[in-house]
């Protein structure tokens, strides 16, 4: 509703010439009581009206004063009406023409308002008298422009407000909204500094601020200038429930609903109501208490009642309708919000989501287009968009958007972007893992490579060996590794226990081993470079059980891989006594892993490894060779090196892997 104080420069002219008639009184009526007692004003100036005794420049006057009353009770038609009545008397009335802008405005013809703010602009900017009124005229025409989603322009006139005068609040508060649409929350925050320094005792600019630094998801900052503001003008219900709203974001959601019933009792709005509806959807979810969307549907209800007109409690019952499984009302109250606004992202998207839902994907994907292109950042269309694709069949598609989603921020409207990333990331690990690229985790590597024997001849490439396999990893994502060579056994199970504190907190965990090994009694054992074993029953004492090495990779969540180029020949064989001659045996022995543990041998038990001529073993050589090849799922990685050994070998050594795995497809690289 608009406010106007303003007394009619005729004035002296027209109680001059009505003075020895009744309608003096009228005059002055009409004139001095136009704003603040319109009731009495507009009967008055229309008597003067139809007197028949007025001239021109008195009957504009008039009809200005009339205007201006009528736009105080809420006419703004009828405000119109007369103010381009005077108008038409007087075109250089630049009061009039500024009241009829700020008409337009509010009747949302902002192309008219602008047409009359630029219009009183020109006469306004041609005397020095008038410099006060330019500075207005550019803040009204910049708030007009925001109106429009014109925050450049907007910010362009504001600028200009304040090179007149560098102290006009109300420029710092619009030029502050408008760098908020923009999402350029700093300039935003520093201007209503600016508003907050010049009125301190002004809750508005608080508030204002506090709106900016939700945009940041500063939460805790916008508490602290809502609480200031509310100090200031405590009885006022939109402060109450836009701190409520920042609770809710925060997450603090008992906080949240104390400030929206506290604003409730203070003075119910269609803005209170929608503000606590959220916050039960909210707890609903939380809580798994159904009973709280139907609490949470009903504010939206009700905040309808107060302003059918309004489109945002639609939109949010409509999607209260969807996640409490009534499809149907969803899609109505969503068609009612986007009837209401064209142009909401929010609205389009949640009908997306219903659509989706319905299994209508073509027109779920059409509202998501349409929000997209409205703002191209909006994460949750997205998301929305991912999902549909995903659901059609398009993975590729649906990668993209997700990863779309989870590239912007979500700072700027968090309590629809956050929730929808969380969406986001499990739909393209899901994606990801369709197509063959999961997500690679949290990958840790073991690499133990022992050459330099002290009671036998030394190996000449298990530390070569283990340096390549280290760096092949590490290019793969294994950027924690735990490296030894010529490990003791001391050094050895040491190593094993610090991973095994490592794998518990790992996707992967991937042990490899280059040295000796054998077998005893049928058990697989390691051995550190510093073991003598002069019988087998020091093979307890000296060497490491597999057994051992198994339980260091265990904890990890997704893949356990134990990678052994250890099954040369015994050199200690020759001169090891045995308690049993049957103990004697060759290569390490067949194993069966535990469920998602995968072992590979340099060559299947029973037999013997090369350690080759090369700068690696024919193993490690094969694998270094494809554990990289992008799109190969481990179980094809290890038939490869499998088919790589016998070439190299000419078919005498033959890898072999143990285990079993999930379902799931595993990748080093993914596509």
């Amino acid at each position: 509703m608009l406010q106007i104080c303003h007394r009619a420069l005729l004035a002296l002219t027209l109680l001059t010439a009505l003075s020895a008639s009744a309608l003096a009184n009228d005059a002055d009526i009409c004139i001095d009581d136009a704003a603040r007692n319109p009731d009495a004003a507009i009967p008055a100036c229309t008597r003067l009206l139809v007197s028949g005794k007025l001239t021109e420049a008195e009957a504009a006057e008039a009809y200005g004063q009339r205007g201006i009353a009528k736009a105080g009770m809420g006419d703004l038609d009828g405000a119109l009406k007369d103010l381009t009545a005077a108008l038409d008397r007087n075109p250089k009335m630049l009061v009039a023409l500024k009241l009829r802008g700020k008409a337009y405005k509010e009747l949302n013809h902002l192309d008219l308002a602008i047409a009359d703010f630029s219009r009183a602009l020109r006469d306004a900017l041609r005397g020095e008298q008038n410099r006060a009124q330019a500075v207005e005229l550019y803040n009204l025409r910049g708030a007009t422009q925001i109106d429009k989603d014109e925050y450049d322009t907007a910010i362009g006139d504001f600028n200009k407000a304040l090179a007149i005068d560098r102290n006009y609040v109300d420029a710092y508060v619009n030029r502050g909204h408008a760098y908020t649409f923009k999402r350029d929350f700093d300039k935003a925050i520093a201007d209503f500094d600016q508003a907050v320094r010049l009125k301190p005792r002004d809750a508005f600019g608080y508030a204002a601020r506090a709106m900016a630094r939700m945009g940041k998801a500063d939460f805790t900052g916008a508490v602290a200038d809502y609480d200031r503001a509310i100090k200031l003008d405590p009885q006022n219900a939109k402060l109450y429930t836009s701190r409520g709203e920042a609770w809710r974001l925060q997450g603090d959601l008992e906080s949240s609903l104390q400030d929206h019933d506290k604003a409730l009792s203070l003075k119910p709005s269609e803005e209170v109501y929608n503000n606590r509806a959220l916050t039960l959807k909210d707890i609903a979810l939380k809580s798994k208490d159904v009973t709280k969307l139907d609490e949470a549907r009903n504010d939206c209800s009700e905040a309808i009642l107060l302003n059918p007109s309004f489109a945002v409690p639609y939109t949010n019952r409509g999607l209260i309708r969807r996640l409490a499984g009534d499809l149907r009302g969803s899609l109505l109250d969503l068609d009612k919000a986007i009837g209401l606004a064209q142009r909401s992202m929010e609205a389009l998207t949640f009908r997306g989501d219903t659509y989706r839902a319905i299994g209508d994907l073509d027109r779920a994907l059409q509202d998501y287009d349409e929000a997209i292109r409205i703002f191209p950042d909006y994460v949750a269309a997205h998301n929305g968009r991912g999902a549909a694709l995903q659901k059609k069949g398009d993975l590729a598609g649906a990668k993209a958007e997700y990863e779309k989603a989870l590239s912007l921020p979500s700072d700027a409207d968090a309590g629809v972007a956050k929730p929808a990333q969380a969406e986001a990331r499990v739909g393209l690990d899901e994606v990801r893992s369709l197509l063959g690229e999961a997500a690679p985790g949290v990958r840790v590597a073991l690499i133990i490579g022992n050459s330099a024997y002290r009671a036998v001849p030394a190996l000449p490439n298990p530390e070569r060996d283990a340096d390549a396999v280290a760096k092949k990893l590490e290019g793969l994502g294994f950027k924690n590794q735990i490296r030894i060579n010529n490990a003791t056994n001391a050094s050895f199970l040491a190593a094993l226990k610090s991973f095994e504190e490592k794998a518990a907190t790992a996707d992967w965990a991937v042990i490899f081993y280059a040295g000796h090994g054998i077998q005893i009694a049928g058990g697989a054992y390691l051995i550190p470079v510093d073991a003598q074993l002069r019988t087998d029953e020091d093979v307890q004492k000296e060497a490491v059980p597999l057994e051992r090495v198994l339980l260091a990779v265990n904890k990890a969540k997704k893949m356990r891989l134990v990678l052994l180029d250890a099954c040369r020949d015994n050199p200690f064989e020759q001169k090891m006594k045995h308690a049993d001659k049957r103990l004697r045996t060759v290569g390490l022995p067949s194993i069966e892993p535990g469920s998602g543990t995968l072992v590979a041998y340099a060559t299947r038990d029973g037999h013997t490894a090369e350690d080759g001529d090369g700068d690696h073993s024919p193993f490690t050589q094969a694998l270094l060779d494809n554990v990289a090849i992008p799109g190969v799922e481990i179980n094809m990685v290890f038939r490869k090196v499998r088919d790589q050994v016998l070439k190299l070998t000419r078919g005498q050594q033959d890898p072999f892997t143990y285990g079993s795995l999930s379902s799931e497809r595993f990748y080093f690289v993914a596509r």
